[in-house]
């Protein structure tokens, strides 16, 4: 799979709806909790487990109540990420960084960012910051194409400052009345859910809410391989 940023949460999004039995959309709130899921690393088969367990859970109880919320899972998806990391400890490394046909990967993927990346609004985006992450990215493209793919954490590390760069940028050409509007809204939100999580990932959503907003209001697309395969 190369990169597509939305898979991962169309396919949190399907099965959940699909175990649910019946269509709802999905809040801002849940999509936030999906990103602070991408961005701990739980694979999509253990959110998958964890949601089958809370379905499984809340069956157990009758209850004739519709889960509304992919928040409800929350519990269930973090206990089986547990599970899964301890059976993974002393495991062999999953991702063959040398094989030829990763190396193309990602490869390609690398280009689509660089593509994403002149695609990217300049409407609210300093050209210095788009200079700069043009000329990471370019640097990133120059060392796969001579030496082949670093491992996939160096891959990463250049995303991040790219993706850093870009949200930064976007919230300072956006003014303290909007950022302001974006934290109420981040609080109006999680009100209901702060004492459900702990204190760690209730400042990750939070994070992530405000930035998706940002993300939105400014057309940032996500720089990262997490979806690399």
């Amino acid at each position: 799979m190369g990169y597509n940023y939305y898979n991962y949460f169309t396919e949190i999004e399907e099965y959940f709806v699909r175990k649910r039995g019946k269509h709802m959309l999905v809040s801002p709130l849940d999509w936030s909790l999906i990103e602070s899921w991408k961005q701990i690393g739980i694979p999509l088969h253990v959110v998958f487990r964890g949601i089958d367990r809370a379905f499984e859970k809340h069956q157990a109880h009758a209850s004739e109540k519709r889960i509304n919320s992919i928040f409800y899972c929350q519990p269930t998806v973090t206990e089986c990420f547990d599970e899964y990391r301890q059976a993974a400890i002393g495991g062999p490394e999953q991702r063959g960084g040398n094989k030829p046909e990763y190396a193309e990967r990602v490869l390609a993927t690398m280009r689509g960012l660089a593509q994403r990346l002149d695609a990217v609004s300049s409407a609210f985006l300093e050209a210095e910051v788009l200079d700069r992450a043009r000329q990471l990215l370019g640097e990133l493209l120059k060392e796969i194409n001579t030496a082949g793919p670093p491992a996939m954490p160096a891959i990463e590390d250049t995303l991040k400052v790219c993706d850093s760069l870009l949200l930064e940028s976007g919230r300072r050409n956006l003014d303290s009345a909007a950022i302001e509007a974006f934290h109420r809204e981040a609080r109006q939100e999680l009100r209901i859910y702060k004492r459900k999580v702990s204190p760690e990932m209730y400042s990750r959503i939070e994070k992530n809410f405000i930035n998706r907003k940002i993300r939105e209001t400014c057309d940032i697309p996500e720089f990262t391989l997490f979806f690399l395969s």
